[in-house]
């Protein structure tokens, strides 16, 4: 059984000059604290290989919550490799690159950039474990927000569009119990 998580990179500071650019945006005080809870989160989900974007914003997301989820990115716990097809990808090209890793991984986790976060989502998922995680992603995946699939087989590369379960939807909102997302 494979486990697909997809992660939003946290809420970052906007845009405000046109010599600015998107790849380097920082997070925000909020994007900050989100990364903590989600973080806890991920400690108990037995992540081995992270696939990342390299764009400023996913990269400081996951090297502030690394450390809430007990991970040594440094020493290779778990495996990280920065993907710069990740930045501004399509959906397609999201669920390519899960299709694409080693057979030995188990838990991926991938973060990236909406919409294809949340569109890449949507296709894999054929059924969902909770109707309310199926509504919540439809809604809006939020900035931290997470989409954990669930993938009946041992081999990535069979993996279809509507092939995964949705089993949950987990934001940092969610965790701490506020409500909105």
């Amino acid at each position: 059984m494979k486990h697909i998580f997809l992660l939003r990179h946290a809420k970052t500071v906007r845009q405000v000059a046109a010599d600015e650019s998107d790849f380097d945006r920082p997070l925000t005080p909020r994007g900050v604290r989100a990364c903590a809870i989600m973080g806890q989160f991920l400690r108990d989900q037995g992540i081995e290989t992270v696939l990342c974007s390299p764009a400023a914003r996913t990269r400081e997301t996951l090297g502030r919550l690394a450390p809430h989820a007990g991970w040594d990115i440094a020493r290779g716990r778990p495996a990280v490799r920065y993907d710069r097809g990740i930045y501004l990808a399509s959906a397609g090209r999201i669920i390519a690159l899960v299709r694409a890793t080693d057979d030995r991984i188990e838990r991926l986790l991938v973060v990236g950039h909406n919409p294809a976060m949340e569109e890449a989502a949507l296709q894999l998922q054929g059924r969902a474990d909770d109707a309310a995680a199926l509504v919540a992603l439809q809604r809006k995946l939020p900035t931290a927000g997470l989409a954990h699939l669930v993938f009946a087989d041992t081999q990535w590369n069979i993996l279809r569009r509507g092939g995964a379960v949705l089993h949950r939807v987990v934001t940092p909102r969610l965790l701490a119990g506020e409500d909105g997302d």
